[in-house]
């Protein structure tokens, strides 16, 4: 690039730690301004263990000889997990599936901007780039895990927890044949083009478009394991260890359903070896699982129309388009599915000969996503009129609107429909009156729960916004705004699960956690009239004058919530595993205000157990009542001192209180409801209110100016 002379171009650059930007403003006419910059970041996270301690949590330097099937994935040798059942308040031995943890991510970003003026016409154009790298040690069982709990049907056992770790009896032990580290990368590319077009006097026009290319996020140098729901074949999933009695007073053993062999019932749900193919419907991935969805184009267009021509009266508007990507920990985390990761498991078993003892595995829950054309959008619009109403102060109402389309949201594909339990062909012919383990009664067999993310949620927000605001004029400033609004969406979060078996369009849609129906504030700040006006000397300025008074208040709408419920005795809803129950509304459970006290925030009187009759499916919305509403003022006086003859110089004394008047801020109900058997409401704060905000606070400080 040419750099003619230093009046026409501005560099600047800027190093933190872990932060490196720069830019580079150039002005190559009088009408054409370019705009480059460029910038690296950087966060590391690690956990430092000096190698003292290390060393004592070495198997070898402890003199432990403990063995491991998998030595490999441990290079540290570190020592293995181990719990001991049946000990109340027992210790444990546990280090985390992450250890020795770290964590990189590296930002690089490049955009340039330019921008030329010409006639009524301002044009922009330019283009984003940003490439992002992520290396994280992922979970895995790497040391291995013993169970040295008691357990009688373990012949090794000693009856007795720590008896059983000195002896070397081992109720199980689990490890993990691989400790991956997964090595993430995504790329995005984004370009635009706009014109700022004023076609008269009174009314300007903005047209664009944004282009936006994001590429999933991959691996460099692991493989990725998900689950595909076209690869899944039934007649291929394996068989599990079945239960069996050989009569019916003999005890309950495994059986293996192709060779007829009994096992210890231990093993029951395991899979049967040489059966079938147990990552069936798992795909592998060489590094990028997902594709891209090509370019999308987001359109923008807003509008500014002065009404009278006067200045005083304003209509503006607009509308544009978003999109976003997905996290990358979704992806990171296929870096340890099977068959990448196996984690087998010993029963019965001694320190001494655990390496003979055959290892067995059983369905472990695993994850996929919908490969799709569509990335998560956003859809913003607005409409409003701004009013210059005098006394230097305007007024802006304005009706703004959002939806967004293909958000992510998970649901379990493996899930037991209601009432699976209670299915003639669901029992346990070895435990009567008891169905069969669930991962025998699962859609697909082979797997335990399988959390499958698809493109598929969506939310909608819609408001009433007003304003007004008040410019520094006669010692007074202000502003106030008051949001009427209304956010409903099937999920509050990413990956959030909605109901596998129900229609979840009607079942978890609702108002979002984190709506609230009105949100109302207001600032203020007064200059007090100076004293000194009609009195003037060094007492009355120095203690009368620079006296200013300034507060923020704030009314929010309480969150909506739902209610919980559990049972006194234990009892099998629902018949199903990865669903949900909700209990039955007589009525509206939500009360008026001036009925509402601390001790009976909404009307329990209207709710019901869930219909045990209808496996739990009660007619609650997820959003069936609110939670307590805020009211709060925080108020500030503040005395200013000059400080010397320059004015820029001064002393601010500050005398500040939170929730100045001391309101009860009441921020949680109980809503877990709780049935006896004769379906009475046992939870006696069911209904009431159970936490509340800090009183008021004061606080005094000294802000000194120069």
């Amino acid at each position: 690039m040419d750099f003619q002379s230093a009046a026409n171009s501005v560099l600047t650059a800027c190093l933190t730690p872990g932060a490196h930007f720069s830019s580079l403003i150039y002005t190559l006419s009088p009408t054409v301004v370019n705009e480059f910059s460029t910038g690296l970041s950087r966060s590391d996270q690690s956990l430092v263990i000096g190698q003292d301690a290390l060393d004592r949590n070495n198997r070898d330097k402890l003199g432990l000889g403990l063995p491991q099937f998998f030595p490999q994935a441990n290079p540290r040798g570190l020592i293995p997990n181990a719990t001991f059942g049946g000990i109340p308040n027992a210790a444990s031995i546990s280090l985390e599936g992450r250890f020795p943890f770290f964590g990189t991510q590296s930002t690089w970003n490049i955009s340039d901007n330019l921008s030329k003026i010409q006639g009524k016409h301002q044009f922009k154009s330019g283009f984003y780039i940003e490439k992002v790298a992520r290396n994280a040690q992922r979970n895995a069982v790497f040391n291995g895990a013993y169970d040295f709990g008691r357990n009688l049907l373990n012949p090794f056992d000693t009856n007795y927890a720590f008896s059983n770790a000195l002896m070397g009896s081992v109720n199980s032990y689990t490890e993990s044949d691989r400790h991956p580290q997964a090595n993430a990368r995504y790329n995005n590319y984004e370009w635009y083009a706009q014109d700022t077009w004023r076609v008269h006097k009174r009314l300007t026009l903005e047209l664009g478009a944004r282009f936006h290319r994001s590429i999933p996020t991959f691996t460099d140098g692991n493989k990725l394991a998900a689950f595909v729901v076209q690869d899944y074949d039934p007649a291929r999933a394996p068989q599990l260890i079945q239960p069996f009695r050989a009569t019916p007073t003999s005890a309950r053993m495994g059986r293996n359903p192709v060779t007829g062999e009994i096992v210890p019932e231990v093993k029951i749900g395991t899979f049967a070896p040489g059966s079938g193919n147990i990552i069936n419907g798992m795909r592998i991935f060489d590094g990028a699982a997902l594709t891209s969805p090509g370019v999308k184009v987001a359109p923008r267009f807003g509008f500014a129309w002065d009404v009278f021509g006067t200045g005083k009266t304003a209509v503006r508007g607009g509308f544009g388009m978003f999109f976003s990507r997905l996290a990358d920990d979704n992806v990171m985390g296929w870096t340890e599915q099977r068959p990448l990761v196996n984690t087998s498991t010993a029963f019965y078993t001694t320190i001494q000969s655990l390496l003979s003892t055959p290892l067995s595995e059983s369905p472990a829950s695993v994850s996929g996503q919908e490969d799709s054309r569509n990335l998560s959008s956003t859809y913003n619009w607005s409409f409003g009129i701004q009013q210059d109403i005098g006394f230097g102060t305007v007024v802006d109402v304005a009706y703004v609107g959002s939806v967004a389309r293909h958000l992510l949201h998970s649901r379990n594909l493996n899930a037991t429909p209601y009432g699976t339990n209670y299915l003639p062909s669901s029992a346990d012919s070895t435990s009567p009156g008891r169905p069969l383990p669930v991962n025998f009664l699962r859609p697909r067999r082979g797997y335990a729960d399988i959390n499958y993310r698809e493109f598929a949620g969506s939310s909608n927000y819609h408001s009433l916004q007003a304003q007004a605001n008040r410019r520094f004029t006669r010692n007074l400033i202000f502003g106030t705004t008051w949001t009427w609004s209304k956010m409903m969406n099937y999920s509050d979060e990413d990956f959030g699960s909605v109901n596998p078996v129900l229609n979840y369009r009607r079942w978890n849609y609702g108002k979002s956690g984190f709506d609230r129906t009105h949100n109302v504030t207001a600032n203020f700040l007064y200059d007090l009239p100076q004293f000194s006006s009609g009195w003037n000397n060094g007492f009355s300025r120095t203690v009368f004058d620079g006296w200013q008074i300034g507060g923020v208040a704030l009314f929010l709408s309480g969150a909506p919530t739902g209610f919980g419920s559990s049972f006194v005795q234990a009892l099998d809803l629902t018949g199903g595993s990865g669903i949900d129950a909700r209990v039955n509304l007589t009525g509206n459970p939500s009360l008026p205000l001036r009925k509402r006290n601390p001790m009976r925030f909404f009307d329990t009187s209207v709710v019901q157990q869930p219909p045990i009759s209808g496996f739990g499916i009660g007619n609650a919305p997820k959003d069936a009542v609110r939670g307590p509403g805020l009211n709060n003022w925080d108020l500030s006086l503040y005395k200013n001192f000059a400080w010397g003859s320059n004015e820029a110089r001064r002393i601010q004394f500050r005398f500040e209180t939170y929730n100045a008047f001391n309101h009860s801020q009441f921020n949680g109900i109980d809503t877990a409801s709780r049935w006896d058997a004769q379906g009475r409401q046992v939870n006696q704060r069911f209904g009431q209110v159970i936490s509340a905000a800090a009183a008021r606070r004061i606080q005094l400080g000294l802000k000194f100016s120069f």
